[in-house]
């Protein structure tokens, strides 16, 4: 009986604890004291903006080709007999060197075949001059027998008027003979005419002969294909024991004394370079010689205008073959539309510079080079206008135990590679200089052209004190610290911002203040205020900086070329300033 009693009253005797228990916490629960956010001062990174001068440098990239490329066409036939070592794919050959060599002996047989001709041409002309003074003899003497027919005629018309008297007979006044003497005068006068026609045309065959021999003799020159410039061989397209014929391409080469690289350019870069698309110089115009004769286009000049008469071109086949030299007027020619001037594009004493880089076997070269042009059109697809470099002796090569000029090297390395055709290449065009302009880093915008300026330093004093209201934090905390810190010197003015548990008083400092000197004189002002309230727990006094936007005018889409001539590597990370801040400003 007594083990049943206590199984049934211990479970109840424990829920009855464990329910007063529970009674006694919730009657008396721990009493919950409310905590104010403290606002902590955002930490930012400023930057104090200073104005300097900066170069300005536009990147592009292009490819390296060939300033002079020409294909070298067999003049004459014949089988080839010879060819340089320096006639293969990729080999240097000096200008005037001789490349390949046809067959010279059927034209050293023209040669001599027109040497013959003009030799018997020249005794043609010869002979004709020597039958023109003949006949020029004959004429003399017939002139003189008809004066002396006449004379005798007058003497014997005279002697009739003096002695006779009638109708003279025409043999007593001599008049067949005159007849007689006149017509061998016209018959003489007829020969040399004729004498005369065949000097002309002996005259003209010796010419046609000298000019079929300066043709043999061109021919066998041509024999012989000489470099045009010094270069570089692309292309080789005959060999040796081949025939060719006239117009034959034998090989394509290009010049090594330049290399240009067509360089794209987006034309609003075009306002960071002192460049333009060329205007037509007034030296290139057509000289007053060359005028339209009133068709409305140029006409060739008179003869006239180019003070050459008539007489001139009637003796210029006798001084020619007299030996004399013909008379020749030099005219100065226009150059052809479009063709661009060897100038700076910038203008006559300006020159616009540019480093090429490229990586060649892991390391990268670079290369100095200059814009020697600006192409005549802006293209219609991509609407970019191309600029022309040119490099100096690309494939020129320094000695490693020659000490490098300025000129030369310009800070490049000894050791670098050819820059080769075809190569792909980086530039940097080094554009205008700008002065006193600000630099920034373009993680500072704030959109396009905006950026955030400190302006005015502050400080600003925090007291934390849990369980006052709004009102009382106003009254017994703000209150008091601003009544401390009114009459303190270098203070331009106090803000207070009470919220429930927390109390803010915001001093703001006069311009010439001193942020430092300031924050220690309002510690001690706080340490002097007593009757703060026993719910203050903890005071924090720190110094603040106010924020403003304030918008910028800007270079978009520069590169910067710093003072020591390295390129700024991180270009696309800053932003050119040029108005809108002042030195001294922290962003």
């Amino acid at each position: 009986m007594p083990r049943k009693w206590l199984k049934v009253v211990l479970p109840l005797l424990v829920l009855l604890v464990s329910a007063l228990v529970a009674w006694i916490m919730i009657a008396t629960p721990p009493r919950v004291v409310k905590r104010p956010r403290e606002i902590q001062p955002p930490e930012v990174r400023v930057v104090s903006v200073s104005s300097r001068d900066v170069q300005l440098v536009v990147r592009t990239q292009g490819t390296v080709r060939a300033r002079t490329e020409s294909v070298l066409l067999a003049e004459v036939s014949g089988r080839i007999v010879y060819v340089s070592p320096s006639l293969r794919a990729g080999g240097f050959f000096a200008a005037g060197e001789e490349l390949l060599r046809i067959d010279p002996r059927d034209y050293l047989d023209g040669v001599v075949r027109a040497e013959s001709q003009a030799v018997r041409a020249g005794a043609e002309v010869v002979k004709a001059d020597s039958r023109v003074a003949q006949a020029e003899s004959q004429v003399a003497g017939a002139n003189l027998r008809l004066e002396t027919q006449r004379a005798e005629a007058d003497i014997a018309r005279h002697e009739w008027e003096r002695l006779g008297s009638g109708q003279a007979d025409p043999l007593v006044l001599r008049e067949p003979q005159v007849a007689e003497a006149r017509a061998v005068v016209k018959s003489a006068e007829a020969a040399l005419q004729s004498a005369r026609a065949e000097r002309d045309a002996a005259k003209a065959d010796a010419r046609a002969a000298e000019a079929l021999l300066r043709q043999a003799r061109r021919n066998l020159e041509r024999t012989s294909l000489l470099a045009p410039y010094p270069g570089r061989v692309r292309v080789k397209n005959a060999d040796l024991g081949q025939f060719v014929n006239r117009g034959t391409p034998v090989a394509t080469v290009y010049a090594v004394d330049y290399a240009e690289i067509r360089l794209p350019l987006p034309d609003e870069q075009l306002a960071y370079l002192d460049l333009s698309l060329g205007y037509r110089p007034r030296d290139r115009l057509p000289p007053p010689l060359l005028g339209t004769g009133g068709r409305g286009h140029a006409v060739p000049p008179t003869l006239q205008e180019l003070g050459i008469s008539s007489s001139d071109l009637r003796n210029a086949d006798s001084s020619a073959a007299d030996g004399a030299q013909p008379r020749t007027v030099e005219l100065e020619r226009p150059a052809p539309i479009g063709e661009s001037s060897r100038a700076a594009p910038g203008g006559p004493n300006m020159t616009v510079t540019v480093t090429l880089r490229a990586n060649f076997a892991g390391q990268e070269h670079a290369w100095p080079g200059v814009i020697v042009r600006t192409e005549g059109e802006i293209d219609p697809r991509t609407r970019m206008v191309y600029l022309v470099a040119q490099v100096k002796d690309p494939y020129g090569r320094i000695a490693a135990f020659q000490e490098p000029s300025r000129e030369d090297l310009d800070g490049m390395d000894s050791k670098r590679p050819p820059l080769a055709v075809g190569m792909f290449v980086r530039a940097e065009i080094h554009g205008k200089k700008l002065a006193r302009v600000i630099v920034l880093p373009r993680s500072a915008l704030r959109g396009r052209s905006r950026v955030l300026v400190v302006e005015r330093e502050s400080i600003r004093v925090q007291v934390l004190c849990p369980g006052l209201e709004q009102d009382e934090v106003d009254k017994k905390i703000c209150a008091r610290i601003v009544m401390a810190l009114e009459d303190l010197g270098g203070v331009a003015d106090l803000q207070t911002e009470p919220a429930p548990g927390l109390g803010a008083v915001t001093v703001t400092l006069q311009d010439d203040a001193k942020p430092k000197t300031l924050l220690k004189q309002v510690a001690d002002r706080m340490k002097s205020i007593a009757d703060l309230p026993e719910e203050v727990e903890k005071i924090t006094i720190s110094t603040w900086n106010r924020l403003r936007f304030r918008e910028l005018e800007t270079l978009p889409n520069v590169n910067l070329m710093e003072k020591d001539g390295e390129t700024n590597q991180r270009g696309e990370d800053v932003v050119v300033v040029r108005r809108g801040l002042q030195p001294g400003d922290l962003v």
